[in-house]
């Protein structure tokens, strides 16, 4: 039996490491050392309680409430893993309806677009608001995850039933400020519940918003308006000389345009998308409710975040949005990280942004496809996004991060330059493979990023902000410029992903040399405590001396 005073180490105690103990922690066995032993029988001896039954007592109290941390800290992490999984489904449903809230709000693509962005814009300032109140109130950030939850559930509700543009893109700026608060707290608090071994958990948190994207393309498509114009081939497939007729594409691209400018000639009625955005937005309620008790409940005694500063509770706005705060007080090296990870952000959400909201209309209005066809391609992107998240877990457990976002990134540009070179020879082969080897390529750049500045920087709610902010500039820079793009002719969806994988690529290359500058975090951590414990065997010497 070991007994450590306050904390205990057991084998069974697999979860509490050693970085968690004290530098001064010693381990006392108490059957192997003798002057315990005499000092226990003479207590003993005198009529009084053995010591070593009190201390094991202790430690048998110790290791009850440990079980108990651990079991809300992995609790907390699977409520998270749900929340993100209501992110996938009241941002992903988007794109299915984008065609039912065109003709709702009488818009084109490139108009629909400008709503798009509201959401975009959204996310920037959620991203802001959430990192400064999930710092200054560090506390409470499950309380603002509730709220925030509430305002995306209300945000959801109403967005259907919206017959002007203005008005749509002011629910989607409500969702997106909503989604932005969720990021910057449940981000910064996945790092924070984990510390050194966050790149897995990471990876599983955003590996719930893949499921949501799956399961939204299929809960709106008994909903959507019928097909006018679709292809409806028995057989489902296209003769691949036809469409790469240059005569055929330009009937079928201005046939799509004109469509997209006119409705189709298809009314409100035609749609009943209301109802699926009611059965996520319940959902989404459902989850405020669980993380507003979470908040009451608080946890339980002697639990604590894995990172030591996410202990700490700022109050001064000046430190909260200072990069030194991430950077062991360096003001220069904390801002150029800061500045990297925003444009690797734009990018890293900006492509997966546009791809997933636009295939749908891409495989309708370029390919043809009807709604079961367009729906299922726009499930399999995300049903492969899924899966990279569910494989990305894997595999950041067994390489290191700069090594996994390297080949990651090399797949994103080359899969894009197959789908801008031969989607529209023969979308049946092309296409559909090929979608879905991108979403398996996307899904690990988002948590890719977290993990990478985690192994460089103290994450705070703020670094998570300037992340979020990032991602919010990608989305609305991305959609805007693809919707205006695709007005004009779909294909440039395609040279659109190229463009963004180069951009990748080369944010990637400057991020890797300032990591090989810098040195990783937890590699100064360690050099810091070992000459603290080196100073402290010297000064022993000494005394003893």
């Amino acid at each position: 039996m070991s007994v450590t005073g306050k904390y205990s180490l057991r084998s069974d105690d697999a979860y509490l490491r050693k970085a968690d103990l004290p530098p001064k922690y010693e381990e006392i066995d108490v059957e192997k050392n003798p002057a315990v032993n005499a000092v226990s029988a003479n207590v003993e001896g005198n009529g009084l309680p053995s010591k070593e039954k009190e201390l094991e007592a202790d430690a048998d109290d110790d290791f009850v409430e440990t079980r108990k941390t651990f079991a809300y800290r992995l609790g907390k992490q699977i409520l998270l893993f749900f929340i993100w999984i209501s992110i996938g489904l009241f941002l992903e449903i988007t794109g299915p309806a984008l065609q039912d809230l065109m003709v709702r709000v009488d818009s084109n693509y490139e108009e629909i677009s400008r709503g798009l962005t509201g959401k975009s814009v959204g996310v920037f300032v959620g991203a802001i608001m959430g990192g400064y109140l999930c710092d200054r109130f560090s506390r409470h950030v499950d309380l603002l995850m509730s709220m925030a939850l509430f305002v995306a559930a209300v945000a959801t509700v109403f967005v259907p039933w919206c017959n002007k543009l203005g008005l749509l893109a002011v629910m989607f700026l409500l969702q997106g400020t909503a989604e932005g608060v969720i990021n910057a707290g449940g981000n910064a608090m996945t790092l924070n519940l984990w510390g050194e071994r966050a790149a897995a958990p990471m990876h599983s948190l955003h590996f719930g918003f893949g499921i949501g994207a799956i399961v939204a393309p299929q809960l709106a498509r008994p909903f959507l308006m019928e097909d006018k114009n679709a292809n409806t081939g028995t057989s489902g497939e296209l003769n691949c000389s036809a469409i790469n007729n240059p005569i055929t594409d330009n009937v079928v691209v201005t046939t799509a345009m004109m469509n997209a400018s006119q409705g189709g000639g298809r009314s409100w009625d035609d749609s009943q998308i209301q109802w699926p955005y009611l059965g996520i937005a319940v959902y989404v309620a459902i989850l405020s409710v669980a993380v507003l008790g979470l908040y009451l409940k608080g946890p339980p005694k002697g639990f604590r975040m894995r990172t030591p500063k996410a202990n700490d509770v700022t109050t001064d706005i000046k430190d909260i949005v200072n990069p030194a705060t991430c950077n062991q007080g360096d003001m220069g090296i904390g801002l150029v990280f800061f500045i990297l990870l925003f444009i690797y952000f734009i990018q890293g959400s900006g492509g997966e942004r546009a791809y997933g909201k636009f295939l749908f209309s891409y495989a309708k209005d370029e390919i043809k496809m009807n709604n079961a066809q367009a729906t299922t391609l726009n499930s399999v992107f995300w049903a492969c996004f899924t899966a990279g998240r569910a494989l990305s877990i894997l595999i950041a457990s067994l390489i290191p991060v700069q090594i996994f976002m390297g080949l990651d990134n090399i797949l994103v540009l080359a899969v894009a330059i197959v789908l801008a070179i031969w989607s529209n020879v023969c979308p049946y082969t092309i296409l559909w493979v090929f979608s879905g080897l991108l979403g398996a390529a996307y899904a690990p750049i988002f948590p890719n990023g977290f993990a990478w500045a985690n192994r460089y920087m103290d994450m705070t709610a703020t670094a998570a902000c300037v992340m979020m902010m990032g991602g919010a500039c990608g989305g609305f820079i991305y959609q805007y410029m693809t919707g205006a793009l695709v007005q004009q002719n779909f294909q440039n969806l395609m040279y659109v992903e190229v463009g963004h994988g180069i951009c990748l690529m080369v944010v990637f290359i400057l991020m890797c040399i300032l990591g090989r500058y810098r040195g990783e975090k937890f590699d100064r951590i360690k050099e810091q405590l070992e000459a603290e414990e080196n100073d402290g065997f010297e000064m022993s010497k000494v005394e003893k001396s």
